[in-house]
């Protein structure tokens, strides 16, 4: 079974799409261990073609074409594909850190997690950080303790719960 399965939902990305498979492909974890799955939601820009090009530069990344139908059942598609023990939900918009995935599933092997959330920045065009608003009745409180998921839920889950900033075991 592989570690990890990345879904990248696509629709209409061309100024984001190379940048946002670059970041995945930039990782410290043995190619053979993860999958790229890129579903391209009917993109009548040159998403497509960009998606096309990688899928023959690397063994590990697939590509899913369907009519448009939304990014919840883009998302549901790449599930559907997925053979990795842990899932990540990258939208074809952002980006990651160079080596941070086998980090993360070291966190998720080592403490045997179901679920682990992470934090994210907010970037602009010339890709400063925006800084969050950390007084705001929203901000979500981060934290290193390993929680139940009732805990979680009640105590930690907070607004801001997008299904990008998670790595999940999808058993």
């Amino acid at each position: 079974m592989l570690r990890l399965s990345i879904i990248v939902p696509v629709y209409n990305v061309e100024n984001y799409l190379e940048r946002c498979i670059e970041s995945l492909k930039n990782q410290d974890i043995i190619e053979s261990n993860y999958e790229i799955i890129l579903i391209d939601d009917g993109s009548v820009d040159k998403s497509n073609e960009i998606a096309k090009s990688y899928i023959h530069q690397s063994t590990n990344i697939k590509l899913i074409s369907q009519e448009n139908k939304g990014l919840g059942a883009a998302r549901n598609a790449g599930i559907n594909s997925s053979k990795g023990k842990y899932l990540l939900f990258v939208d074809s918009d952002d980006f990651i850190k160079p080596n941070c995935l086998s980090e993360l599933i070291g966190i998720m092997e080592n403490s045997e997690l179901d679920i682990l959330r992470f934090n994210y920045n907010i970037i602009n065009e010339e890709g400063n950080i925006i800084q969050k608003r950390r007084n705001s009745l929203h901000a979500v409180k981060y934290n290193n303790k390993i929680v139940d998921g009732k805990t979680f839920l009640t105590d930690n889950l907070g607004w801001a719960s997008y299904a990008w900033s998670f790595i999940l075991n999808t058993s």
